[in-house]
């Protein structure tokens, strides 16, 4: 009797065997020099990748690359076309994972639409970090200004949420008021310009339909004023305070600006009550100078009626006469909130420590309106 022998049955290669052919023929296209580069052959490859291969014990494997880190980098010291990045991040979703270096990497050699790109994809795919600065690394040399712009003007809401990397502190706030920024205040022409960037995306946050109403003057005052200790933690104040004074140097068109109701930084200043008696208060006046110095006229606009001087005088602002020295009118202008000249709301605000001196030092700027008062009311 003949036995006929069977065929070997054909062992098909597993998906994991699959994917990892593809990604070898991938390296070795990307390993071409530029010009040779096939984007073509390898969009097809990177599109036969099965999805979502990786495992949680895989992960950190280099050898496996599982996540799909080191091919990505690879891709993108190459300046690929949109789609190539595209193709890439829908085989290996979680490449982007806690993997700043591949945002290096795009900064030195991608566009500036691959890092907006990478940055949309890596906010939407992170699910479980929306209430963590997803970018505290953006503060990096390794970070150009243009990959700052590109990442920022993806996400911008970033700036106004805190990171652990970044001693729990926003980015926003990271900059004025941490101790690293403290110690150091030394920033460099491009942590500057980074700076002015963080602030204009927190204006658009503040207020995404007219972010151009708000200045980054506003966004830097609106911050400290909501600190509780700003004015009396020395170190802190003055930090902020040489912040102005810089950017008053580098950009004083910024304190020239309104915001979406018509008010200036100084406004948005004196607005605000003055709880601070003592030594801190010389604080307290050197902000106010540095906002007049910048924009003289700010003291002479009324803010629906009420002058700066007003605010300042109802709220406990040391001020009064750097305000009168600038627009001494305002002596003779009622209060539209109170109908009080400023002298009379000084005189009522018996809760602050110096209101009579304030008293005494605005009618003796003006002793006839006084006079004048008393011979209306007499008659």
């Amino acid at each position: 009797m003949c036995f006929i022998a069977r065929p070997e049955a054909r062992v098909l290669p597993s998906r994991e065997e699959e994917a990892k052919v593809c990604k070898s023929a991938i390296l070795v296209l990307l390993s071409q020099e530029d010009h040779a580069t096939n984007w073509d052959e390898i969009d097809g490859l990177l599109q036969q990748l099965p999805v979502a291969l990786c495992h949680k014990a895989a992960r950190c494997s280099a050898e496996n690359d599982s996540m799909g880190r080191l091919l990505f980098r690879s891709l993108l010291s190459k300046n690929p076309p949109s789609a190539s990045v595209r193709y890439a991040l829908q085989a290996f979703p979680d490449a982007l994972h806690h993997n700043p270096a591949a945002f290096f990497t795009a900064c030195r050699d991608a566009s500036p639409e691959t890092l907006g790109f990478m940055m949309r994809h890596s906010t939407q795919a992170s699910k479980s970090d929306k209430e963590e600065c997803p970018y505290p690394w953006i503060i990096s040399g390794h970070v150009s200004l243009e990959g700052a712009q590109a990442i920022l003007d993806a996400h911008p809401e970033g700036v106004l949420k805190p990171c652990q990397s970044l001693s729990g502190l926003c980015l926003v706030d990271y900059f004025l008021t941490s101790n690293d920024m403290i110690e150091h205040r030394n920033l460099d022409i491009l942590m500057w310009n980074k700076f002015k960037l963080v602030l204009l995306a927190a204006a658009f946050c503040y207020n995404p339909k007219r972010s151009d109403q708000l200045s980054p003057v506003h966004v830097i005052l609106k911050r400290i004023l909501s600190s509780r200790d700003f004015l009396t933690n020395t170190n802190q104040a003055q930090h902020v305070l040489w912040l102005l004074h810089h950017l008053c140097w580098t950009d004083q068109w910024v304190f020239e600006k309104q915001d979406i109701d018509g008010s200036y930084p100084l406004h948005l200043v004196l607005n605000h009550p003055c709880t601070v008696q003592g030594s801190c208060l010389p604080v307290a006046r050197e902000l106010v100078k540095i906002l007049l110095q910048a924009h003289p006229d700010s003291a002479r606009h009324a803010m629906h009626g009420r002058l700066p001087l007003h605010m300042a005088v109802e709220n406990g602002w040391p001020c009064h006469d750097l305000l009168l020295a600038v627009f001494p009118e305002a002596l003779d202008i009622l209060d539209p909130k109170t109908e009080l000249f400023p002298f009379q709301t000084a005189a009522r605000a018996k809760e602050q420590a110096c209101a009579l001196d304030v008293t005494y030092e605005l009618l003796r700027a003006n002793p006839t309106l006084s006079s004048a008062l008393e011979i209306t009311r007499v008659a």
